[in-house]
């Protein structure tokens, strides 16, 4: 296998991004109605046109029902068809380009393969890297993030080399070919990934790969890491709704409705005394508990920072959440 960590590694249950349940919809009781941080249902995070490698394409095909259908009209219309897979048309990336802050609540930029229902997706089995790595929110915050990213530079690499096999021994499909010619070649590249050996998998490694492999368990070695015992605040953004405050740490997708109790805690971690010193300190000015659980939940959301840079805390920057197309 081109990347055993895939196999190997425990990658995080994301409970808290949950498909079935979208939790990026606007609730009844929401603070900030109509807030375009929220998605539409029927449109959700498939905002998004995937580039599909040849092998994947061909999987989706033999998979049938209707990601076949879906797969087939989108196959018919040509653009973005190559023999290396299924990519946006031009129009619809310059289009995407030109709104993506628009992203989960434009019909316009939906998923081609989009179906509705619990996952609704029509090619779910056959999805490609980035929709087997985007989450809207992470168990383990910025780290979280991180794993997520580097798995899914490692998958797409993977996808190329494999999508560059089946081209190197294929016959490729060139001129203006009719659409069963293309849905022919889609099928052997699938059959073809298939079936390949161990010697001809280890061939595909390139000199991509391992330092991917290395980025990824690097990444992974940062899960769930303890809260340093001083802490102070680095909150990114915030901004005020009816009655609390919203905060932002590593990413605006995954945010906190705070109140006074939240505040009084951040105000007494200076990055000086430990934190359970400020906890208390500030329990006792509002005559409240507020619970060790609301500082691991701002560390998680990397809204607290450790005292000393030697503990390996780094800033990110917030984040969209926006895969990319192309």
């Amino acid at each position: 296998m081109l990347a055993p960590e895939l196999m190997v590694l425990e990658f995080p249950d994301e409970t808290l991004a949950d498909c079935s349940n979208c939790v990026m919809v606007e609730r009844p009781n929401a603070l900030d109605p109509g807030s375009k941080r929220y998605f539409r249902e029927d449109i959700r995070c498939c905002s998004y046109h995937p580039r599909l490698p040849n092998f994947l394409v061909g999987k989706a095909l033999l998979e049938g029902g209707d990601g076949r259908r879906q797969m087939e009209a989108r196959i018919r219309l040509r653009s973005g068809v190559t023999a290396m897979g299924v990519k946006a048309p031009e129009a619809w990336q310059k289009d995407y380009d030109s709104r993506k802050h628009e992203f989960g609540r434009e019909i316009k930029l939906r998923c081609p393969y989009w179906v509705g229902g619990e996952f609704a997706c029509s090619i779910w089995k056959s999805r490609n890297s980035v929709c087997r790595t985007w989450h809207c929110k992470h168990v383990d915050g910025h780290n979280g993030l991180r794993l997520w990213e580097g798995t899914k530079m490692l998958l797409a690499e993977i996808e190329n080399r494999l999508a560059l096999h089946c081209c190197k021994r294929g016959k490729v499909p060139k001129g203006k070919l009719p659409v069963e010619a293309w849905l022919a070649w889609f099928e052997w590249c699938a059959r073809k990934v298939g079936t390949m050996t161990p010697q001809e998998i280890e061939r595909e490694r390139g000199d991509k790969i391992d330092p991917l492999r290395g980025q990824l368990r690097s990444y992974h070695s940062g899960l769930e890491r303890p809260i340093p015992n001083v802490l102070g605040a680095a909150v990114q953004h915030f901004e005020r709704l009816d009655g609390a405050t919203r905060l932002v740490g590593y990413s605006f997708r995954d945010d906190l409705i705070g109140g006074p109790d939240v505040f009084a805690l951040l105000s007494k971690l200076d990055g000086k005394r430990p934190w359970r010193e400020a906890l208390a300190e500030a329990e006792a000015e509002l005559g409240a508990p507020i619970g060790e659980e609301v500082v691991r939940n701002l560390w998680r959301m990397g809204m607290l920072k450790p005292h000393d840079a030697t503990e390996q805390w780094r800033p990110h920057k917030p984040v969209t959440g926006v895969p990319e197309t192309g």
